[in-house]
């Protein structure tokens, strides 16, 4: 949320507002007079885990907005561009088995991917992926960035790159995220520091459990040292999830009661300490 959406909130002026739950009691004695109610983070249907935390994106129209329906209807336009997807799944479908499989390969390291990354993940021969990446770029998907230390790319826009990982299969998907994991723990030691978000995403994602905990819970102590606290909130959320896929044994239970202190100490500057306190333990 925006730094005044919960001040615009409790005064009436704005609709929604995401945030912590147990912020209700406040922006209650705050607004005795606004009715609201607390909604769940949305559920993904037949998931087998719940999702307790989760990024956002929203388009809002103000309610003293001098063109309010107008407002309206280009903020449904943005919100839901499911014409441009459509044209997007068009081409990727369209392409070669090899220059699909690297884009897709390419997806799951991210937005900005690596060229020895990605030659350690697409199961494909140097001269195939060398030839791939070059239609790629020629048809306008990708870009190159860097050439030097490392050659490294990009997605020439996000919503290609959101489209490209949605093609993928859930076990495929799986699978990659932790091939890419291996590849950036093997290929990048001396650095694995720098590298610590995509770590903990790719081991989370890769269902890599004990890897996906530790790298978790050293993405949110690095977020701490840098005082961004809300992001330390998340990674340490996720560390605690990868935890309740693992055996409850003594050793891990007592992770999990270390990671709400830290959870705890995150918040604390927030003002949201009631939330650590009220959780349970994985």
């Amino acid at each position: 949320s925006l730094s005044s959406a919960r001040e615009m909130f409790a005064a009436g002026d704005l609709a929604v507002y995401f945030g912590y739950a147990s912020e209700r009691a406040a922006i209650t004695a705050e607004s005795p007079r606004l009715n609201f109610d607390v909604a769940m983070v949305p559920q993904t249907k037949d998931a087998d885990r719940k999702t307790t935390f989760g990024k956002m994106t929203g388009v809002a129209v103000l309610k003293n907005s001098r063109n309010a329906q107008t407002a309206v209807y280009a903020a449904s336009a943005l919100a839901a561009p499911d014409t441009i997807q459509e044209v997007l799944l068009a081409r990727i479908d369209r392409l070669p088995r090899e220059e699909r499989r690297l884009l897709q390969a390419a997806a799951v390291i991210g937005k900005d991917f690596t060229l020895d990354v990605l030659e350690a993940t697409a199961d494909l021969t140097e001269e195939t992926l060398r030839r791939a990446l070059q239609n790629l770029r020629a048809a306008e998907f990708i870009g190159e960035t860097t050439l030097f230390p490392e050659a490294e790319y990009t997605f020439k826009h996000a919503l290609t790159h959101d489209v490209a990982y949605q093609t993928l299969a859930p076990d495929e998907r799986r699978r990659l995220h932790a091939m890419t994991f291996a590849a950036i723990e093997r290929l990048h030691s001396e650095r694995l520091g720098e590298r610590a978000e995509r770590l903990a995403h790719h081991a989370f994602h890769g269902e890599l459990w004990e890897q996906a905990f530790t790298c978790s819970r050293d993405a949110g102590r690095k977020a701490m040292s840098r005082s961004a606290n809300r992001a330390a909130v998340e990674y340490f959320e996720q560390a605690l999830n990868a935890l309740a896929n693992l055996p409850s044994t003594r050793e891990y239970v007592e992770h999990a009661i270390d990671l709400r202190f830290e959870v705890r100490h995150a918040l604390t500057p927030l003002g949201q300490i009631c939330i650590a306190l009220a959780g349970g333990w994985p």
